[in-house]
């Protein structure tokens, strides 16, 4: 019963019946176009995957994991979370491969079900669930040891032709930050522009369209995030 929300204005199929090989849902089975006897509280909807990225992520490509089970979207446990893991999920969403494997609700803390816990994955598989587990709602965590993922494509994303003329490339560029020195305040503005300059030496002709944002990682390290945009 309109699960995403009751539409407005014409009904256009009604007793859409179909066997799933069709290339288009006009090909399937149905009353007429404008031919219905239902309201528009009766709107379909699809939910295309089972696994989704939520949470205070950067682009649709990084996240908290979430997964779809019994109608509810519930988290994931980070026990036995690594990239492997992240390296499935990555691959199901089709965001290429995994930089980073997050744990301790590093996307924010998730709220409802745990569906999965002890998720043990090869790296190889089609889909999360296919990974061992302990299976749909057994769990000895909560919100605070959510899981997450940082795909590849995680920063690619954004820009449109309508945006800027010509052809652009996305470069992201990742720096594992370390303080040799306990003295240094690595959010020092100072040290953050010496940084900046230095990368910007490196990528060249990409310095006047360099983006620059940081992101802390569980673990206490800094990373540095690059994002570059060449015409």
């Amino acid at each position: 019963m309109a699960y995403f929300g009751a539409g407005s204005g014409q009904i256009w199929l009604d007793n859409v019946g179909c066997s799933g090989s069709e290339s288009s849902l006009t090909e399937c089975q149905n009353s007429g176009w404008g031919t219905n006897t239902c309201a528009h509280d009766q709107d379909a909807g699809v939910i295309c995957t089972d696994i989704r990225l939520a949470g205070s992520g950067l682009t649709q490509c990084s996240g908290r994991v979430e997964i779809y089970h019994n109608n509810i979207w519930g988290t994931v446990c980070d026990d036995g979370w690594d990239l492997n893991a992240a390296e499935v999920v990555c691959r199901q969403l089709n965001c290429g491969p995994a930089l980073e494997a997050p744990q301790n609700a590093s996307f924010g803390e998730g709220t409802g079900e745990i569906w999965l816990d002890e998720v043990t994955c090869s790296g190889s598989e089609d889909f999360l669930t296919d990974c061992p587990n302990s299976g749909f709602g057994n769990h000895d965590c909560d919100h605070s040891e959510d899981a997450s993922v940082i795909c590849s494509d995680a920063l690619s994303e954004g820009v449109t032709p309508s945006e800027k003329v010509g052809s652009w490339r996305k470069l992201l560029v990742k720096v594992n930050l370390a303080a040799v020195d306990s003295s240094v305040d690595m959010k020092d503005p100072a040290v953050m522009e010496s940084i900046m300059n230095s990368i910007k030496n490196e990528l060249g002709s990409t310095a006047d369209d360099l983006k620059m944002s940081w992101w802390k990682r569980p673990e206490k390290k800094d990373i540095k995030k690059q994002e570059a945009c060449t015409p």
